[in-house]
């Protein structure tokens, strides 16, 4: 496959543009990638709104009908359920990693195993993630299917 970048005056709107024969999965996984990188999330602090973009976020935790939105040094909320971020963005980076939690597979450094078939994700800004034995054989394929399209 041919890639080929051109640069345009400002005045110009961005665009991508793929070409293709047919809509592999590959080609479907590119769209889905660009697609995600312009997008913002509203979330809160107190009462305060801010607009984060969904690819800085590390992890998402629900604790007592609350989803906090985890970026590298920040805390937020979020008024969505933990289920309904999964529903828009579980075809993206985001995967399940426990009843709780969801992980950017982007952030992750490292894995390692723990007890009872668990797993703990090491991400790149020193925070670990416990990765469920209930999660860990889907958490598993998606990470196959993430380094398989790159």
């Amino acid at each position: 496959m041919r890639v080929r970048v051109h640069k345009i005056d400002r005045e110009f709107e961005e665009q991508v543009v793929i070409e293709c024969h047919e809509i592999r999965t590959e080609i479907a996984d590119i769209v889905t990638y660009i697609k995600s990188k312009g997008n913002t999330l509203p979330v809160y602090e107190e009462d305060k709104e801010y607009k984060v973009p969904v690819r800085d976020i590390y992890y998402l935790e629900s604790v007592d009908n609350h989803v906090y939105v985890y970026l590298k040094k920040n805390v937020y909320e979020l008024k969505m359920k933990l289920y309904e971020f999964e529903e828009l963005y579980g075809r993206y980076e985001f995967v399940r990693c426990s009843k709780s939690v969801i992980v950017n597979l982007l952030k992750i450094n490292h894995l390692k195993p723990a007890l009872n078939s668990r797993f703990t994700a090491h991400l790149i800004n020193g925070e670990e993630v416990i990765i469920s034995r209930q999660y860990a054989s889907s958490f598993r394929k998606k990470i196959k299917k993430a380094g398989s399209a790159s």
